[in-house]
């Protein structure tokens, strides 16, 4: 190591060897006072001044390192870093210039970032440029940092040198160990030793700081690696798990769309000579009517056409008129800064083979489809975002040519599954022996043991006679039939029920009476008149005129009053037979409410007669019941259980059945069944209007086989066996 104190006995480099100063640093410093040179004792300055001064530039260099360390944390790129890294330091050091080399994988050196270096003697100088490159190699050997003197060396191409007439503080950029690359300030000349060790030492701090920005973005570059790989290798997986081509392409779509990192991924499928868009990206359905699926797919059909991709980023200077127009009615539609498609080929086995034969004949491709990658905002198409395109196309071929090649097979879903079964193994004689020994035995018992068969439905227990209360006219509820001291409402015949008011008729009653006083006033004041003796016979015939027209009109408004006088007597609602009003809490249901006309109010029963049951049998299990009945000849026997006791079964008989199906409630249309049953059967407390009911009418019989599957074999003849 040389020394840096300039003695008499060492005036400057020698001829051969620049003179460089290499420094360990333990602890860096600041540079002296903003790379100021040494006071003398010539310098007539203020102390306080020179104190001011030096604090004011030691706060400057503080805030520029500052910078540089916020700048270091953060995710630029190196090219940002170095741009502001290399202005700070500069500008720390008040030096006229300064470069970053990079260290490349062949171990040559290139300018990565530079700062007035067209300013420095190396501009121009080829000559210059080499000793300067020998220069920064044997640093970089040496490994350590160095201060280099201006004009060190001989200056010939041959030997390492300083052809500059700078300073040029120089450190390494270290990242595990390894030097990626050098930091080359190029100083003022003229300053001292003491001055000079500063500008290396703080170099030296900064390059660290560096360092470890080049170490955390080789970390982040690992890690962003590792993520696309492991993106990668779940695309693979996906786009190769099934076999059904759709949802191959629809999964190639999808986690393509995630591995390129684009907006959106489309793939158009193959449909004659053209291309629609099968699957988009984001979506579970298209609708292939729409106008800009349909520009997309006449886009892929222009482009497999040419049989060569597409990389569309706004320039289509160069694409040919057909695909350029297809191109421009898409975007002016979807508004795409970046277009890539891909067509896909069919992919062989000689595809796979690194080497092939030069005679060997390849088999035709086929086209499978295309891809469609689009950005909506981004119009780059950076070479890491092709790369990635090609790969997601290359196993999007693989992928579909699989599933297509299986499915195309026929019957490939059967013989699929008796490969997984291996229900054709030697080993698997014996059990399929005893397994079709049994079924025939089940076959056999299903077909000729004979079993009951019994048709199900569900319904009600309704006593034979009841009335349902309907109000007559529209009004307002003003009095009801209060309940005994039981609170039943048992009632006889003609007793009122319901007493209405109807402002509306009582409206009309009074406009008759109006109208009828006005008609008899115009018959009284003709009649007057007829008795005048100058009267003419015109006038006469006038006046007997409208004394008849008004007699007809008086009858007429007598006829309506006495229709709404009956209308007035039918407000009084009475029952029509003897009974008990059912209805829960028909006071609050009717009490001073307004009610229109036709609406159900209550239900009187006669508890006292004949029960029976209602039932609702679907009309599809209708046939076998009229069947049954033109077979026996007398009522079919009916079983049935109460909701409330259902343990404990009841038997009956069918007495009639409606001719007409209805539809009630969410079974469709269904058939009213009638049965009759001793009501002594039940016990007197459970013999209550509307308790469920479920029978099961009793219909001859029947195999056991077609009991108990035939609703199964029923809706295979009507939805199968009917077409054919």
């Amino acid at each position: 190591m040389s020394s840096n104190h300039e003695t008499p006995e060492n005036q400057g480099p020698t001829p051969h060897e620049p003179r460089v100063e290499r420094e360990f640093v333990g602890q860096p410093t600041m540079p002296s006072a903003g790379g100021m040179p040494e006071k003398t004792a010539n310098t007539p300055v203020s102390p306080a001044a020179d104190e001011q001064l030096i604090q004011q530039t030691k706060l400057q260099i503080r805030t520029l390192v500052n910078e540089i360390q916020q700048l270091a944390q953060s995710d630029c790129t190196i090219d940002d870093f170095y741009d502001g890294f290399l202005s700070r330091v500069t500008s720390a050091l008040a030096s006229s210039g300064g470069a970053v080399w990079k260290v490349n994988e062949s171990g040559r050196l290139e300018l990565q970032f530079q700062i007035n270096i067209a300013t420095t003697e190396l501009a121009g100088n080829e000559n210059a440029q080499i000793a300067h490159d020998l220069l920064l190699r044997r640093l970089i050997e040496a490994n350590e940092p160095a201060l280099v003197q201006p004009n060190s060396g001989t200056g010939e191409s041959e030997d390492a040198s300083n052809p500059t007439s700078s300073l040029l503080v120089i450190e390494r950029l270290l990242v595990d160990q390894k030097v990626v690359g050098l930091v080359e300030v190029f100083q003022r000349s003229g300053s001292g030793p003491t001055t000079q060790r500063g500008y290396l030492r703080f170099l030296v701090q900064m390059c660290e700081i560096a360092s470890d920005f080049l170490k955390n973005k080789k970390i982040r570059t690992y890690q962003q690696q590792q993520e696309l790989w492991e993106k990668l290798e779940q695309f693979i997986r996906a786009s190769h798990h099934g076999l059904d081509p759709r949802q191959t392409a629809f999964t190639i779509a999808n986690e393509g769309r995630r591995l390129v990192n684009c907006d959106r991924v489309s793939f158009a499928k193959k449909e004659g000579n053209k291309f629609r868009i099968e699957v988009v990206s984001g979506l579970d359905s298209i609708d292939r009517r729409a106008d800009e699926v349909k520009k997309l797919g006449g886009l892929a059909t222009s482009v497999v056409k040419g049989e060569k991709p597409l990389w569309y980023n706004g320039d289509t200077e160069d694409l040919p008129p057909q695909i350029e127009r297809r191109l421009q009615e898409y975007v002016d539609r979807s508004h795409s800064k970046v277009v890539c498609v891909i067509p896909l080929w069919e992919t062989h086995q000689d595809d796979l083979v690194e080497d092939p034969e030069p005679n060997a004949k390849k088999a035709k491709k086929e086209i499978l489809g295309a891809l469609i990658f689009e950005r909506l905002g981004d119009s780059r198409i950076e070479n890491s975002f092709r790369k990635r395109v090609e790969v997601v196309s290359a196993h999007a071929s693989d992928a579909l040519t699989n599933a297509q090649k299986h499915h195309g097979v026929f019957l490939m879903p059967l013989w699929q599954t008796i490969s997984r079964t291996r229900i054709f193994s030697r080993e698997a004689v014996p059990r399929w022996s005893i397994v079709l020994s049994v079924l025939l035995v089940l076959m056999g018992i299903l077909t000729f043991l004979p079993w009951d068969f019994e048709l199900s439905a569900d319904g009600k227990l309704t006593p034979m006679t009841r009335y349902e209360i309907f109000a007559p006219h529209d009004g307002e509820v003003i009095r009801l039939i209060e309940p005994d001291a039981e609170n039943q409402l048992f009632v006889t015949p003609g007793q009122t029920l319901i007493q209405l008011n109807s402002d509306e008729l009582r409206g009309e009653l009074i406009d008759l009476d109006g109208e009828l006083a006005e008609a008899r006033r115009m018959i009284g004041s003709a009649e007057d008149k007829l008795r005048t003796p100058e009267l003419s016979i015109v006038e006469s015939l006038r006046l007997e005129q409208e004394i008849t027209t008004n007699y007809v009109r008086v009858q007429g408004l007598n006829r309506e009053r006495e229709l709404i006088r009956q209308k007035f007597d039918k407000l009084a609602v009475v029952s029509p037979g003897a009974g008990r009003i059912v209805d829960w809490q028909l006071k609050d249901k009717l009490d001073g409410r307004q009610i229109s006309r036709g609406e159900n109010l209550m239900t009187v029963v006669d508890e006292s007669g004949e029960w029976v049951i209602e039932l609702e049998m679907l009309e599809k299990k209708f046939g076998h019941l009229s069947k049954a009945t033109t077979v026996f000849e007398e009522d079919l026997k009916v079983t049935f259980v109460l909701a409330s006791l259902p343990n404990e079964k009841f038997s009956g008989s069918l007495i009639s059945y409606d001719q007409k199906a209805d539809v009630r409630g969410e079974n469709g249309n269904v058939i009213l069944l009638r049965i009759k049953f001793d009501k002594n059967d039940i016990p007197a407390d459970l013999l209550l209007y509307g308790t469920q009911v479920t029978a099961r009418i009793y219909c001859g019989k029947r195999s056991l086989g077609y009991v108990l599957f035939r609703e199964v074999y029923e809706t295979l003849q009507r939805n199968v066996f009917f077409w054919f």
